[in-house]
């Protein structure tokens, strides 16, 4: 059966931000084990971002900023073991990547139409990300057990 794809023009920044958050809990629940929590005015300690980019019938950048801790913290969730300082940066890219899947999934008929890059994961915190095009950028600030995180969805037009 094929769906109609949605025009991402169409979509409210509520349901952007929706479909983010519920992509949250999945990943984050469900993956991982640890429980998500909306967070406001607070600063992320940035020393590591992983960002997967979107392409076809959307396009944009989909990023996870959070400090070496939490990375470290998600890290052993996935992997089951604290051992794996040498694996966070794999681990956090792997993680963006799960959550920009369980993203587009959620918008009706883009899921064949629309590419996920592989993630590429920045280790330091003197760094500033452009992203070409014009379009809408939501930023979404989490508690993940208690580490902050912040999550990014650039969303081009």
């Amino acid at each position: 059966m094929s769906t109609t794809p949605t025009s991402t023009a169409s979509i409210p920044k509520s349901e952007w931000i929706n479909y983010t958050h519920a992509s949250l809990h999945e990943v984050f629940g469900m993956m991982l084990g640890m429980k998500i929590t909306p967070c406001e005015d607070a600063a992320v300690v940035s020393q590591i971002t992983s960002i997967v980019g979107l392409a076809g019938s959307l396009c944009g950048l989909f990023s996870i900023r959070c400090s070496r801790e939490s990375g470290a913290k998600m890290a052993e969730k996935m992997l089951g073991t604290p051992e794996c300082d040498s694996q966070i940066l794999d681990a956090l890219g792997e993680i963006c990547n799960m959550l920009a899947g369980s993203f587009k999934s959620r918008i009706p008929g883009i899921a064949d139409t629309c590419m996920l890059s592989i993630p590429t994961t920045i280790d330091g915190a003197d760094y500033h990300i452009h992203a070409l095009g014009s379009g809408q950028r939501f930023e979404i600030l989490v508690k993940c057990d208690e580490e902050l995180m912040q999550v990014i969805l650039q969303v081009n037009s």
